[in-house]
């Protein structure tokens, strides 16, 4: 792997575990950093394709009790990460938010300089 995919590589990890850690600390400031405001969020729930605008999911995030504020330890895993081309990256990062553990695959490009997640696709299960 060349110099330029390696850097690549460590920057998307970082950004995927500042997603996680966010995510469980409910910090949607750093949320909203990472995710491009147009960005869509898909899941599959009783069969059906349900879908909503990144800062739609920011605001739940926010309105709630964080997992931290509930006195749970960050409990994440980068399962993969794939890169495309040093500008584009694939990740799967599971994650458990009690009372759920959810498998998240991210999709993130470089854009300016900044990595960003574009889209986001989610299956939760009851954690345990």
């Amino acid at each position: 792997m060349s110099a330029q995919l390696q850097e690549s590589y460590r920057q998307v990890a970082a950004a995927a575990e500042a997603y996680a850690i966010a995510f469980h600390e409910g910090d949607t400031n750093e949320l909203g950093r990472l995710f491009l405001p147009d960005c869509k969020l898909q899941f599959v729930e009783d069969g059906a394709l349900r879908r909503f605008a990144a800062s739609d999911w920011i605001a739940i995030v926010g309105s709630r009790a964080s997992a931290a504020a509930q006195g749970h330890a960050p409990d994440f895993r980068l399962a993969s990460l794939e890169l495309a081309g040093p500008d584009c990256a694939a990740v799967t990062i599971e994650m458990t938010s009690p009372p759920n553990r959810f498998r998240d695959v991210l999709h993130l490009l470089r854009i300016d300089g900044t990595w960003r997640i574009v889209a986001k696709a989610f299956h939760r299960d009851l954690a345990g």
